[in-house]
């Protein structure tokens, strides 16, 4: 009974939703097909951070992969539409068809964007000299996401002389770990940890206080706390993955340093606890991006590119298109 068929690349093992999108195109419905993230180099980050074995990442290599690129090819050839998060899936699966588009999955709605009094008031605070640095993480906490490694960057800015503190919203199996950890590098006393707060106002209020996100990832990560952080006027501090690479390319308030060198991280913490101007500068780009990228955009966006859904007046004209958005 379903007119529309939306799943995405099944693992090897449980592949029910290659099923479904066989059955819908066997019944000729749309069958939307979609991806959130690249995970073609999430082997060797693995492999090189010790979280995989060797065995892990040939078997990653040869068949796991193998296995999605395969679905990935399958999909251009037989789904309706599809949307891949990542340009780079764009052009190595889409192959320059028409219903294959760039999706950037964001959660924010228009209303949670920060005004431009707002924004003012927060680059005032960011301004003061006087005032530390609060850097901030929000998210689940699990060994992947790499807060050990921005705790530590937080230590090593602050023994030289860098005014930052760190508040980390969020729960997870890593959180006894990462409070042990903040203790024995000496900053249990500037890391403080606000424990998990529902999705909107209550978590952005929460928020309100702080200049900047960290992001340290050990594998391919796409969390849409990148673009949320942005909609409250809030500079992304990442390691350069392709996600965040992509999200600075396309002129969000994001900066990078090499993945995954913690000094470097250090760095560049430290020098933007000194030039509050490239604070700024980070806080004023991201509500931009965020304007311009809210989950009501996207989703006309969306629905303009999907065949069978009638667009809403003005879906196409709602905001101004990405790169590839339609390649």
């Amino acid at each position: 009974r379903a007119g529309f068929v939306h799943a995405g690349p099944s693992h090897l093992w449980r592949p029910f939703e290659n099923l479904a999108l066989a059955i819908g195109w066997l019944r000729r419905r749309t069958t939307i097909y979609i991806t959130d993230i690249d995970h073609r180099e999430s082997a060797r980050m693995n492999l090189r951070t010790g979280a995989w074995s060797r065995g892990a990442y040939w078997r990653s290599r040869l068949v796991y992969q193998p296995w999605m690129s395969l679905q990935h090819h399958l999909a251009r050839m037989l789904c309706s539409v599809l949307f891949l998060k990542g340009q780079a899936l764009v052009r190595d699966y889409g192959r320059g068809r028409a219903h294959v588009h760039y999706l950037l999955d964001c959660a924010h709605h228009a209303e949670l964007v920060i005004d431009a009094a707002r924004l003012e008031a927060r680059c005032r605070r960011m301004a003061n000299q006087a005032s530390p640095l609060r850097a901030c993480y929000f998210g689940r906490l699990v060994p992947y996401k790499g807060i050990d490694r921005m705790l530590a960057a937080v230590a090593a800015a602050r023994g030289a002389g860098a005014a930052v503190t760190f508040d980390v919203f969020g729960a997870g199996e890593a959180e006894a770990d990462l409070r042990r950890t903040a203790g024995e590098l000496g900053i249990a006393d500037v890391v403080h940890f606000h424990g998990a707060l529902p999705y909107g106002r209550p978590l952005f209020d929460a928020l309100d206080g702080c200049d900047l996100l960290l992001a340290a990832p050990l594998r391919e990560d796409t969390p849409r706390s990148a673009i949320d952080a942005q909609a409250l006027g809030m500079g992304v501090l990442a390691f350069d993955t392709y996600y965040y690479r992509e999200l600075a390319a396309l002129g969000a308030g994001v900066q990078t340093v090499p993945w995954p060198d913690t000094r470097a991280l250090t760095q560049a913490l430290q020098k933007l606890a000194r030039d509050r101007a490239e604070l700024m500068r980070l806080a004023r780009a991201g509500v931009a991006f965020a304007r311009d990228n809210t989950q009501e955009l996207w989703l006309q966006r969306r629905a303009a590119c999907t065949p069978g859904i009638a667009p809403s007046a003005g879906a196409r004209s709602s905001g101004p298109d990405l790169p590839d958005q339609t390649s």
